[in-house]
């Protein structure tokens, strides 16, 4: 039997951990959007040193794991051209590449 993955989407909360949070590319350039923002505080700024050390550009389907004494969020990068219909499916499989790696 072949693995399954339930996936729910909602707005990004600061007390929910382990959280898989979706970032667009122009999001690295330190313009994060409010929630991701509002995330890192909570977090003491993990997510940003976090972006910053490992360099990561939210390519599509790129990923990585923040880890803090307050909770785990994974970065799953959209890239800058994500189209809903036709990258979903292989982001799906991404996600859950990335989920089954980092044990989350």
């Amino acid at each position: 039997m072949g693995a399954s993955l339930s996936v729910e989407f909602h707005a990004v909360r600061v007390n929910s951990f382990p959280a898989v949070v979706l970032i667009e590319q122009i999001d690295c350039k330190n313009q994060f959007t409010e929630e991701i923002l509002s995330l890192d505080t909570f977090l003491d700024g993990a997510i940003s040193r976090s972006v910053k050390e490992a360099d990561f550009k939210a390519s599509f389907g790129a990923s990585l794991v923040v880890r803090s004494g307050k909770g785990t969020v994974l970065l799953i990068g959209l890239g800058d051209t994500f189209k809903e219909n036709n990258d979903a499916k292989d982001l799906g499989g991404k996600i859950f590449s990335a989920l089954k790696v980092t044990g989350l």
